[in-house]
C-alpha cells in the first residue's frame, strides 16, 4: 500500500519573506526582525494578506484594513504580498527534500478563507521506505527538526493518499499517522470542505445545501452529488479516500547546477555584488560536491531592468568544484564589468559538469590517482591567465602520433571546445613524446640556409643563415626521416644534423635528398 508524507508550512509567505530578509541581511547588515505584515490591494484598499504570530497575538487577522492593523501595532513592518518569491523558495525547498524521497511534489493551494491562496506544503512519496530513517514517524520528526532549526515551523502527517495526507497535515490538531485507507473517513470527518481542495464556487454551492464539513458530505448519496454538483467534487472525494490515483507534477533536480541571487532593486555597488557572487560560488560548490561533479565551463548571467541581460562565459582548465578555485576565476571577470544602471538578478551556472568522484588525497598506491593530479598545480595558473588574456593566446603542448618533428607536438588552445584542457586524457603522456633529442625551438616553417659540406656523409662544415656564417665545431648525425607516403603527397627524405657552432650554440638543420636544399629547422635555447 502507498504511503505519503505531507509537510505543511503555516504562514509560508511570511517565512519565505523572512528567509529573503535573512539572506539580504547576511550581505548587508544584521538587525532584529520586526513584526511583519504582507499587504494586498482589495477594492481600492490595502488589507492584510498575511500576518506573523506577533501580529496575530495583537488581534490582527488577514482581511483587516491596514490602517486598523497599524492602530493595533504601530511599529509593524509592511511589505507587498509577492507570491512568486514564495513559490520559488518552496521549489528550492522541494529540491532539498529529494534527499529523503525520490518522488517529491508541491501540494495544490487550499481554497480556504485566506486572500490569494498559495501553495504551502510538500508531498513526499515514502512507499517502500519503511526500513529507511528508522520508519516513517522518525523521518517526519527528522524533517521537522531540520526545518525548525532553520526557523521554519511545520506540521506533518502520514497517510495512504496524497489528498488525505495534505488534509491531515493542515487541519488535524496533532501530527497524524494512518496506514490504511479504511481509517481515512473517520479521521477527516470533522474537516471543512476546503480540505478537498474544491473551488470556491463548489464550496459555496455545498454550503447553500447545508453541507459544511466532510462528514456531512460523505453521508450523501453519490448519485445526488453527481447530478447537483460539478464533476470535481466526486473526483476530489475519490482521491481523498483512495478510490482514484492522483499523479501530481514531480520535482526533479535541475540538470544544470546553478545558484541565483535576487535583489529588491537595482544594485550598482561593486562590493555588494562581489559579496553576493562569492556567496553564490559557495552554494554552487556545495551543489557540485553533493552530486560528485566538477565543472569546466561557467556562465555568469546578470540581469537588470535598465541594463538588460548580459552573460559572461568562463572556461576552466580543469574540472573543479572547490569554492576558492571557482571564485579565483569568477571574481576578475565581475570586476571587469560595467555595472552602470545596476543589476537585479545574478546567476552563476555550471554548464559543463563532468563526473568528479571523491579523490584519495594521501594514498600513493594508485597510478590513476597520480595521473589525475599531474596537471593540478598548473590548472589554477591557466584559470588566472585566462581571466587576463584572450583564450586564443593560451595553449598547452600535446604530443602527436608522428615521427615528423613539426607534427610530433601540437598546441591545443583553450577555445578549441575541449572540456578539460588540464586532464591527462587530453594530453599525451611522457611516453607519447619522441625520446630522440629535439631542439627547444622549432622554426615554422623551416628557413633556408647555405651549407658547405665535406666528407662522404655530406657533413656540414660551414653554414650561412640570416646573413651570418657559422663554423661547425661538432656535428651529430645524420638522422634520416621520411615523411609519410600514405597521406597521398610525395614522400620527402630528410637527413637531420645537430651542429655546434663557434659560439657554443646548437643548430638543427636537415638536407632534403630529393631537392638537395638545406633548411634550418630549430635551435637549442
Amino acid at each position: 500500500m502507498s504511503l505519503f508524507l505531507c509537510v505543511y508550512l503555516p504562514d509560508w509567505d511570511i517565512q519565505a519573506m523572512r528567509l529573503k530578509q535573512r539572506r539580504a541581511e547576511a550581505l548587508l547588515s544584521i538587525r532584529t526582525p520586526r513584526p511583519l505584515l504582507l499587504v494586498v490591494e482589495q477594492a481600492r484598499q490595502e488589507v492584510v494578506g498575511r500576518c506573523c504570530d506577533i501580529c496575530r497575538r495583537r488581534g490582527i487577522v488577514p482581511g483587516m484594513a491596514v490602517a486598523e492593523a497599524r492602530a493595533l501595532l504601530p511599529r509593524v513592518e509592511m511589505m507587498p504580498l509577492d507570491g512568486t518569491a514564495g513559490a520559488r523558495l518552496l521549489e528550492k525547498l522541494a529540491r532539498w527534500a529529494l534527499r529523503f524521497s525520490p518522488l517529491v511534489s508541491i501540494g495544490e493551494p487550499f481554497q480556504d478563507h485566506q486572500l490569494r491562496p498559495a501553495a504551502d506544503c510538500l508531498l513526499l512519496n515514502i512507499t517502500g521506505m519503511e526500513h529507511l530513517f528508522n520508519g516513517p514517524r522518525a523521518l517526519a520528526r527528522r524533517i521537522t527538526a531540520l526545518l525548525r532549526h532553520n526557523a521554519l515551523t511545520c506540521r506533518t502527517a502520514i497517510a495512504p493518499t496524497l489528498s488525505s495526507a495534505a488534509a491531515l497535515a493542515r487541519y488535524a490538531e496533532t501530527s497524524a499517522f494512518i496506514d490504511d485507507t479504511a481509517d481515512i473517513p473517520a479521521a477527516v470527518r470533522s474537516f471543512p470542505l476546503a480540505a478537498l481542495r474544491l473551488s470556491a464556487d463548489t464550496q459555496s454551492a455545498l454550503r447553500e445545501t447545508g453541507v459544511t464539513c466532510l462528514g456531512e458530505l460523505m453521508a450523501l448519496s453519490r448519485d445526488q452529488l453527481a447530478v447537483r454538483f460539478p464533476p470535481e467534487l466526486l473526483l476530489r472525494l475519490d482521491q481523498l479516500l483512495g478510490h482514484r490515483m492522483e499523479l501530481p507534477p514531480l520535482i526533479t533536480l535541475s540538470s544544470v547546477p546553478e545558484a541565483q541571487w535576487r535583489a529588491d532593486g537595482p544594485v550598482e555597488n561593486l562590493e555588494g555584488i562581489l559579496l553576493a557572487a562569492q556567496a553564490l560560488t559557495d552554494q554552487l560548490s556545495q551543489v557540485l560536491t553533493q552530486r560528485n561533479l566538477g565543472t569546466t565551463l561557467l556562465t555568469i548571467e546578470l540581469r537588470g531592468e535598465h541594463t538588460g541581460t548580459s552573460t559572461v562565459t568562463i572556461h576552466l582548465a580543469q574540472a573543479v568544484r572547490r569554492a576558492d578555485r571557482l571564485w579565483a576565476a569568477i571574481r576578475p571577470r565581475i570586476e571587469q564589468l560595467r555595472l552602470t544602471g545596476g543589476i537585479e538578478v545574478l546567476t552563476v551556472r555550471a554548464e559543463q559538469t563532468p563526473l568528479l568522484p571523491p579523490e584519495q588525497l594521501h594514498a600513493d598506491t594508485c597510478t590513476a590517482w597520480r595521473s589525475n593530479l599531474t596537471m593540478a598545480p598548473l590548472a589554477p595558473v591557466l584559470d588566472i591567465l585566462q581571466t587576463r588574456l584572450a583564450a586564443r593566446c593560451i595553449g598547452m603542448a600535446a604530443g602527436g602520433q608522428s615521427h615528423i618533428p613539426e607534427q610530433a607536438m601540437r598546441l591545443n588552445q583553450l577555445n578549441t571546445g575541449q572540456r578539460n584542457m588540464a586532464s591527462p586524457a587530453s594530453h599525451a603522456s611522457p611516453d607519447g613524446f619522441a625520446i630522440t633529442p629535439r631542439p627547444s625551438l622549432l622554426l615554422a616553417p623551416p628557413q633556408q640556409a647555405q651549407v658547405i659540406t665535406g666528407g662522404p656523409s655530406n657533413t656540414p662544415k660551414h653554414i650561412q643563415w640570416q646573413g651570418r656564417i657559422y663554423t661547425c665545431q661538432q656535428v651529430i648525425g645524420p638522422e634520416r626521416l621520411t615523411t609519410p607516403w600514405w597521406t597521398g603527397t610525395p614522400a620527402v627524405t630528410r637527413d637531420y644534423f645537430a651542429v655546434l657552432d663557434q659560439t657554443g650554440q646548437w643548430l638543427w638543420l636537415f638536407h632534403e635528398v630529393e631537392t638537395g636544399q638545406w633548411l634550418l629547422h630549430g635551435v637549442w635555447v
